[in-house]
């Protein structure tokens, strides 16, 4: 993959897909009817009984990844996230009760997907797939990591969420050069472990998906006023790595918290019960926090750098609720 062309997630899976199946017989794709948009035409084509077409029905077509996973293979059940899950839940659901081993992908997840409007803006799919115990669910902020994280999981026998976005996006890797970044986040993969993009001292920005970008142009603005921040990039959302976001908190005592979807529902507030169950044991200093998601409201039809500043996503709007936090930690810590 040529990690200096613009790619998006939903082209990393492509690419991860198709090295699964090569080495494992056993994977299989399916669709309902949205080839074209989930990248399937190259699997589709190398490996024609391989790929499954169950048309406009994602319900059914989570019921035959179900039988198929039962028979031993490893399915996974691609359309857009705003049908699946949010069309087949009751689907979805019970392949997380019988732990069977089928992959659930998302794409067109979040809000940046173009012009197709609000009925096909997924902001929350997040909430519905966090609230299923035994169900894994993975957010790659670029290509690459789409598709290491696609290979991960086909060797894994857990249900799970690949969360997926139509947005082109460089490798974070090129963005982190422009920060001087030495951190080593990149020398091994591991889909569980939380990704230490910058080590700072002022603030604790926790990212996934494409808003790790807009992060990463924040910290450089930041940077250059002087502000440290510790930057974490989540790939694998469910199961946390909550050990690492801890132990930056303990030592910045302000946490600002990305996420695509809406506000006070699945992730965000996923991860603040988990560390407010961690309060007064691993986490024992006063913490300052705040949230960028989006507040209550539905999306529209735009531009990804148009509906990314009009919902207050884009890094300028991260910089500015960056300041804004380093005043309430001011202000909590007494100096």
């Amino acid at each position: 993959m040529n990690e200096k062309k613009l790619l998006a997630t939903r082209d990393g899976f492509a690419v991860g897909l198709i090295k699964a199946a090569q080495n494992d017989p056993q994977v299989l794709a399916l669709s309902a009817d949205l080839s074209d948009s989930l990248r399937l035409a190259e699997f589709k084509k190398l490996f024609p009984s391989r790929y499954i077409e169950c048309g406009v029905a994602e319900q059914n077509m989570v019921g035959v990844a179900a039988g198929l996973s039962l028979a031993g293979k490893i399915p996974f059940a691609t359309s857009f996230a705003s049908f699946n899950p949010a069309r087949n839940f009751d689907q979805i659901r019970n392949v997380a009760y019988s732990k069977l081993n089928v992959k659930i992908v998302g794409g067109h997840a979040g809000l940046v997907t173009g012009e197709d409007g609000a009925f096909h803006q997924s902001l929350e799919d997040l909430s519905l797939m966090i609230s299923l115990p035994n169900m894994q669910i993975v957010s790659p902020a670029d290509a690459k990591q789409a598709e290491l994280a696609t290979l991960a999981l086909a060797k894994s026998s857990d249900p799970s969420y690949l969360r997926l976005s139509r947005l082109a996006v460089s490798n974070i890797k090129l963005l982190l050069k422009a920060l001087n970044n030495k951190e080593d986040s990149f020398k091994k993969f591991d889909l569980n472990k939380a990704q230490l993009l910058t080590r700072g001292k002022d603030l604790t920005i926790v990212s996934t998906g494409i808003l790790t970008h807009e992060a990463i142009r924040a910290c450089l603005k930041l940077q250059q006023l002087g502000v440290e921040v510790e930057l974490i990039n989540l790939i694998s959302l469910k199961p946390l790595d909550l050990e690492t976001i801890l132990e930056s908190c303990q030592k910045t005592q302000a946490l600002l918290v990305l996420s695509e979807e809406q506000l006070g529902s699945g992730f965000n507030a996923y991860l603040a019960h988990q560390l407010l169950v961690e309060v007064g044991k691993k986490l024992n200093k006063a913490l300052a926090t705040e949230f960028i998601a989006v507040d209550n409201t539905f999306g529209e039809s735009g531009e990804a750098h148009q509906l990314l500043k009009k919902y207050q996503l884009d890094s300028q709007a991260i910089l500015k609720k960056t300041l804004l936090l380093l005043q309430k930690k001011k202000n909590l810590l007494g100096n």
